[in-house]
Order: structure tokens, then C-alpha cells, then sequence
């Protein structure tokens, strides 16, 4: 049979003499998140089969560092600069990696439907390549999960790989937010700390996003001697000016020749996807981290703004490879140390000096020390269940797209994700699904949960309204995790009952994770299934607290918490010796 290939939920107006296919279950979530099937056959996931994806993770890897070599070497003619490697994988490294991986999982989807289906034709909206360098790597992750993204990077592949296809006059834009306008108050604000924040009385150990509560930021600060860095909670990244997309300065960018298919079209669309910040915002990166970040520091310290700032990146990059300043990075939430892959944190561990783990650590590098979670040590104080209270289910964020390697349900698996939930839910006693209570991701869900749970008969289904985790625990008798999240962690320390259900083929540990997670299945917390998950909650729904607090159960809990949560009642103490230590070394 002949078909027209769909490429994501933008194609519409379909004629009744054609045979459509679509490429993935994303076409058939529009735009508000609605899970409206468009009545055309839809082809497996090709990576539903995770091996396939897995076994590439060592030539994913080695593309990644080949690419990264040669994107040093053309920024660096560019910009008329002679930084070393470590400086540009701190700065473009978490882009490069992502995107690389992206466009990967978006050419074998294209393979798959062309290999296994005589595919014929497929529509092409009218768009411009110049139009979708994003600026920074932040705006690169909100588009990356777009319809109008997609349908031009499926539509590339289709054009390099000479693929018939129908264009449409229809044209389409990547849709952008405007940057916010800052209140003038604010802007004075911004300029008062920005000034503090380069004198040189904080210059021994600076934090930027060290995501600690305002007050206990402060008091690390004087405990360490040094007065407080306001700029750290305070002030978001810094923007710059985002210039016109300059066609001739990315024609300079060019790669080497390849006898592989997906390196030539790597080779091909990489300049036109580059963010702005590394090539036409360059120098105003380089003047805005120089005008804003002190000239000289001894220890940089943060636990996520290696990812998103630009400006804190450009200048942490200059400042550990031409001052030998010591970069330390914290875990920061969930998955860490548990995923058997995780490429954020293989990032980190490769940019910092010290990467401040809760628990764990690995064999494979010496980076790694431990120290308390400030996040979980405020947890444990914080969180307490209430015995007659709702079941509360946690939910993921839901994207259409992959976005990133990592261990976790990849695009359209979040479908068998969410039915599994709804399973578990219905393979409750009645009387325990009036308990139920569902959180939502706190982020931008990209999928509407709820009609998803109408198509299943299950309209009474309570919604949390809480605005925090905390508040809807404590509303709560017993937590039901289905991701392996930062909240995992928070129960487990809080000793707060909880039931862990994810899918092992999405959800793959790494090999000391397994030993772990195999004693807190003996004791019923931990379950790769559904059915088991709602037959222990069955069971113990009448007295939670005997299964919870018996030995078994708690021994297990204990054991997890040593190797994965590690907290302390006296952090800033235990804070404050690390730093001072790691300062005059």
C-alpha cells in the first residue's frame, strides 16, 4: 500500500483519496495538548526497541567529541580566540550534545517509516533555515519540542536524503517569546548588585544558582567570611542583545568530509541551528560576563546555571582555563547516581573540578565527593504524611518529542506510560480510588493529562491544586512515584510511605542502583509493574504504617538513603568546612 507520510500534528486538511501514515503518536497531540487521534494508522516507535538507541550510545559519544573538536577550531578562527577544548565544552557542550542526539532520534524515525512503508509523499510547509538559530541553549530546549521545529528538521532530512515530497505555500514560523520588560525599580536593583557583586570582597568562593533559600544563602556566606553574594538568587541570567542572523560569518563554519549519511547531514544543517550567543552574540557574551562577573575568583560554585546561562558559561570557561579557578557543580535533584544514562551528568562530571554528589559515587572518576543535600535536609524537617489523608500519584513532565538521552520514557513513550498509570488506578479497590489524588508536573506539561484520563473513563479522578510538593504531602498518607525524580528522594529521606512504580525498560538503573532497588522490591516499595504496585497498595491500604515502619521496609529505606540522599540536619556546618577547605587548596 502507498502512503503519505505525516510528519508531526501541523498536516491537516486530508484528502479521502490518500492513505496517510504517521510518523509517531506526537501527530496526534495538537498544540494545546489535546490527545486527539487523526484517524490515520501510526507507525511504532523505532526506539521502542531501547537496545537500538543504547548500543549507539559509544558513537553518539565519540560524534559528539568529534564535533566538538571541530566547532573549537572554527569558533576559535572566528572570534579571532585560541581557547583550549575544556573552554568550549563548558560553553556549547550541553547544546551540541542535545542537539546532536536529537537530530539523531529524529533521522532514524525518518529511516524507519521510508524502510518499512512505501511512502510517496510527504507535505513540506514553506519555512526559513535562517530563521531558526535559536539564541541561547535555553530557548534551544523550549523549541526542540515545538510541532513547527520538528516539521523542519523532518523535512530537512526528507530534502537531504532526496525524498519525494509535496511543498506547501503555507508558510511557518518557530514561535518565540519576546523577552519580558524590566521594571525600572528592577533595573536599578539589578545594577546596585550587580556592583556589589564585583567587589573584591567576593571574590574567594562564588556561588551563581546555588538554588539554597535566601536566608541560609546569606548565612553560608558569613560563615565562610565573605560577604553575601545577592546576585546568586536574585538576579536571573543576564541577557544581551540577540543580533540578526548573519548568513556570511556562519558560511566560515565547516566540517570535515564524511562517507557517513548522518555526518553529512550533520555537516550540513549544524551552522544553521548553532545559537546566536556562539557566533553573532559572541562578543557581547564576552563584554557582559566581563562586565558583570569579578575579574578573579578562587572557587565557582553552582548547581544548574551550567546548562542555561551563557554569560555565567562564557565565564566560567575563561575563568577556569586562564585563572585555574576551581569549578564545583552539585547534584541538584533526582536520577543522578540511579540512571544508568544520564547525559547531563556525564557533562558535568567532565566540566568541573568537583562534582558534590548526595550519596553515591562512581568508580570511573575522582571528581566526585560528598556532601549533604541542603534540598533534602529541608525536606526531612518539612514533610510529614497524614494518616487519614489522599494517595498521592506524582506525575512527570510529558514531552511529545525526545529531547535527550537519558533514562526515562524517550517521545511517544510517555503514552504506555500514562496508561500504566491509569491501570494501576483502575486495578484499585474502588474505595482507594476516591483517594486518589494526581500532581501534575509543575512545568509545562506538553500533554493533557486530563483528557487523557477522560478517555478512560476515569472523569472523577481529583487534580491536585497545591502549589508545592510539600503541602501536598502533607495532605497526603501514602506518595506513589512514577519517575525517578528529585521527590523519590525527598519521601525516602522524610520517611514518608511511598510506593515506587516505573517501567524497567524505560526507566534502566545503573549496576549499583540495581543491588538498591532490588531490596526495596522484597519489602514492596519498589515495583516494575503495575498490577504489583496496585495489589501492594491494596493490601496495605487499611494500616500503611505497620508495612512502612516494620523492619524490613525500613531497613531497605535506610540502605537507599545512605547510597542516594544523604542530608544533614547541621549542612551549613558541613558546607562551610568543605568550601574553606576546597578554597585553600
Amino acid at each position: 500500500m502507498k502512503y503519505d507520510l505525516i510528519t508531526t500534528s501541523l498536516h491537516n486538511n486530508f484528502a479521502k483519496d490518500i492513505n496517510y501514515i504517521n510518523l509517531g503518536e506526537w501527530c496526534n497531540i495538537k498544540s494545546d495538548g489535546k490527545y486527539q487521534k487523526n484517524g490515520h494508522k501510526t507507525l511504532q516507535y523505532i526506539f521502542d526497541e531501547r537496545e537500538l538507541l543504547n548500543k549507539k550510545q559509544v558513537y553518539l559519544v565519540d560524534l559528539y567529541e568529534s564535533y566538538l573538536g571541530q566547532l573549537k577550531h572554527n569558533l576559535n578562527q572566528l572570534h579571532n580566540t585560541s581557547y583550549n577544548i575544556k573552554f568550549w565544552r563548558i560553553l556549547i557542550g550541553p547544546w551540541l550534545k542535545y542537539f546532536i542526539d536529537i537530530i539523531y532520534e529524529r533521522y532514524n524515525c525518518i529511516n524507519f517509516a521510508y524502510n518499512n512503508y512505501n511512502i510517496i509523499n510527504t507535505k513540506v510547509f514553506n519555512y526559513k533555515l535562517e530563521n531558526c538559530a535559536p539564541q541561547d541553549f535555553s530557548e534551544f530546549r523550549k523549541e526542540a519540542n515545538t510541532d513547527e521545529w520538528n516539521h523542519i528538521i523532518f523535512s530537512e532530512i526528507i530534502k537531504f536524503q532526496s525524498r519525494k515530497f509535496a511543498r506547501c505555500s503555507e508558510e511557518i514560523k518557530i514561535k518565540r517569546q519576546n523577552n519580558k520588560y524590566l521594571p525600572r525599580y528592577k533595573k536599578i536593583i539589578k545594577k546596585i548588585l550587580i556592583y556589589f557583586n564585583k567587589l573584591p570582597i567576593n571574590k574567594n568562593i562564588y556561588t551563581v544558582n546555588s538554588l539554597l533559600g535566601y536566608k541560609d544563602l546569606i548565612k553560608l556566606h558569613l560563615k565562610l567570611k565573605q560577604f553575601p553574594n545577592l546576585f546568586d538568587t536574585l538576579v536571573k541570567p543576564i541577557g544581551i542583545k540577540n543580533r540578526i542572523y548573519d548568513k556570511k560569518l556562519r558560511a566560515h563554519i565547516v566540517f570535515q568530509n564524511h562517507s557517513d549519511e548522518f555526518n553529512l547531514l550533520l555537516n550540513n544543517i549544524i551552522k544553521f541551528y548553532l545559537p546566536k550567543d556562539y557566533i553573532e552574540n559572541f562578543n557581547d557574551l564576552k563584554k557582559s560576563a566581563m562586565l558583570n562577573y569579578p575579574k578573579k575568583t578562587n572557587v565557582i560554585y553552582t548547581a544548574n546555571a551550567y546548562s542555561y546561562d551563557e554569560v555565567f558559561k562564557y565565564w566560567v570557561a575563561r575563568s577556569v582555563t586562564k585563572s585555574d579557578s576551581k569549578f564545583i557543580i552539585a547534584q541538584h535533584g533526582g536520577r543522578s547516581g540511579i540512571s544508568k544514562y544520564l547525559q547531563s551528568q556525564d557533562h558535568q562530571i567532565a566540566i568541573a573540578d568537583k562534582f558534590l554528589s548526595w550519596g553515591w559515587k562512581n568508580d570511573s572518576s575522582n571528581k566526585i565527593d560528598i556532601l549533604s543535600s541542603y534540598k533534602l535536609s529541608k525536606s526531612k524537617k518539612n514533610l510529614k504524611y497524614e494518616k487519614n489523608g489522599n494517595i498521592l500519584i506524582i506525575q512527570p513532565t510529558y514531552f511529545k518529542y525526545f529531547y535527550c538521552n537519558l533514562s526515562m520514557p524517550h517521545g511517544p513513550q510517555w503514552l504506555s506510560h500514562l496508561k500504566d498509570q491509569i491501570l494501576l488506578i483502575k486495578n484499585l479497590e474502588k474505595n482507594i480510588q476516591n483517594k486518589i489524588l494526581v500532581r501534575k508536573a509543575v512545568r509545562n506539561n506538553q500533554i493533557d493529562v486530563n483528557r487523557y484520563f477522560e478517555l478512560y473513563n476515569l472523569k472523577n479522578i481529583k487534580f491536585d491544586k497545591y502549589k508545592s510538593f510539600t503541602d501536598s504531602a502533607n495532605n497526603s498518607r501514602l506518595c506513589i512515584v512514577t519517575d525517578n525524580s528529585t521527590i523519590l528522594l525527598e519521601c525516602m529521606t522524610a520517611n514518608f510511605p511511598t510506593i515506587i512504580y516505573w517501567d524497567k525498560d524505560y526507566y534502566e538503573l545503573s549496576s549499583e542502583a540495581e543491588k538498591i532497588f532490588d531490596s526495596l522490591s522484597k519489602c514492596g516499595i519498589f515495583h516494575y509493574s503495575y498490577t504489583s504496585a496496585a495489589t501492594k497498595i491494596n493490601e496495605i491500604h487499611g494500616n500503611i504504617s505497620s508495612w512502612w515502619n516494620c523492619i524490613q521496609t525500613q531497613e531497605a529505606r535506610i540502605k537507599f538513603c545512605k547510597k542516594y540522599c544523604y542530608s544533614n540536619e547541621n549542612w551549613l556546618l558541613e558546607w562551610s568546612n568543605y568550601f574553606t577547605k576546597l578554597n585553600k587548596n
